[in-house]
């Protein structure tokens, strides 16, 4: 019984191996990372009003849901200072250093950034910092370099969302069209087969008949030259 187990065992084995040959000689497919898709980006408006008269308006785009009013600020690419508690003290190099944020408020004569948010169709001034308010899409803000007392400043001009972020017009592929062309016409020639030669004739056979009339003179033949050779001495 020890014999025969291990006998089916042996078997079981081999049977094994063999089914799963297939999978040790397949070749090994490349693994393909997944690229994440980004999600549809955020945008807000951004207007800054320099103090010689000049505007300056700027669309950015963000993935994230909300950023702050200082993301928006350093991603617009105007180059902002910020002093150590957030304030903007600078924008493209015009207003105040970092360790001296408003160095041109010799009160009651007061000139810096004033900030803005564009609610309602109206700027409303802001009494926080462009750090602690959150903008999400559709925002516009705005930033004006002027005299002001700290409960208002110099306002920007009011430009809605729509002039500083045009609508995205969606982006349509081609539809892929297949060309026929059909192929030039072929008239099959008809092969000529060249026609056997006819048959040799047959070679003439004597007749019956024809051989009994020689069988007489064939034999007479025959015993005229036994005759004449018993003449002989």
């Amino acid at each position: 019984m020890r014999v025969v187990r291990s006998r089916s065992a042996f078997v079981v084995l081999l049977a094994a191996l063999f089914l799963s040959l297939p999978a040790l000689c397949a070749p090994a497919l490349p693994v393909i990372a997944q690229t994440p898709v980004p999600s549809a980006a955020h945008r807000a408006g951004l207007v800054v009003a320099y103090g010689n008269g000049s505007v300056e308006t700027l669309c950015v785009s963000f993935e994230e849901p909300e950023i702050g009013g200082d993301e928006l600020l350093d991603r617009s690419g105007v180059m902002p200072v910020f002093s150590f508690d957030g304030s903007v003290c600078a924008i493209r190099d015009q207003g105040c250093p970092a360790d001296d944020c408003f160095c041109a408020c010799p009160f009651p004569a007061c000139e810096y950034w004033s900030y803005f948010h564009l609610i309602d169709g109206e700027w409303q001034y802001s009494d926080i910092g462009a750090y602690s308010y959150g903008i999400v899409d559709g925002a516009v803000e705005g930033w004006a370099w002027g005299p002001g007392d700290f409960t208002n400043g110099a306002e920007p001009p009011l430009i809605p969302f729509d002039e500083i972020c045009p609508a995205i017009e969606p982006t349509v592929s081609p539809t892929a069209t297949t060309s026929y062309t059909p192929l030039p016409h072929y008239t099959r020639t008809p092969s000529v087969t060249p026609s056997p030669p006819p048959p040799s004739p047959p070679a003439e056979i004597p007749e019956p008949a024809t051989i009994v009339l020689l069988a007489p003179g064939l034999a007479g033949l025959a015993a005229w030259a036994v005759r004449a050779r018993g003449r002989k001495p």
